[in-house]
């Protein structure tokens, strides 16, 4: 009889101790584990699917349904049939306008198509702004930012 009632006590401790087990390696199943993280390559925070990021890359006064409209023209004046000529675009929702311009050829970083590019805007604010940036081709065939600065002023 003691000896049944030692083993159910037994029984129950292992029982928590394995529930306690499972509980503890279920507890990172949310987190991410960058296994491959060597083969991924390391772009700057500007490169996401994020498009506010995208519109905060060339100004805060942009929305993200203004980079929305803004990106295709981004998209035709990256595109290997322009030759630096000025595609401009216009907000359905807003009086902010603007244009892209490649300045340069495109070159191939980290397995994307990159060219640099000049972008001016003018936002409903009349904000006016200039920037000359970096964007980059994913697989996916989407143009990205990667990095922008503000264009030189010109005399």
């Amino acid at each position: 009889m003691v000896f049944l009632a030692k083993s159910k006590q037994i029984s129950r401790h292992l029982v928590q101790i394995a529930l306690g087990a499972s509980l503890l390696a279920l507890g990172g199943c949310g987190s991410a584990i960058p296994i491959f993280s060597d083969f991924i390559p390391d772009h700057s925070p500007l490169y996401t699917s994020s498009v506010r990021s995208e519109a905060a890359a060339l100004s805060p006064d942009l929305t993200a349904g203004e980079w929305n409209e803004a990106s295709s023209a981004l998209a035709t004046a990256l595109g290997p049939d322009n030759k630096g000529t000025s595609v401009s675009w216009n907000s359905t929702s807003s009086s902010t306008h603007g244009a892209f311009r490649a300045l340069g050829s495109a070159y191939v970083q980290n397995g994307d198509l990159c060219r640099p590019f000049e972008a001016q805007w003018q936002s409903s604010a009349q904000k006016f702004g200039v920037k000359q940036g970096t964007a980059c081709r994913s697989a996916a065939g989407s143009w990205q930012i990667i990095g922008t600065d503000d264009a030189p002023k010109k005399s």
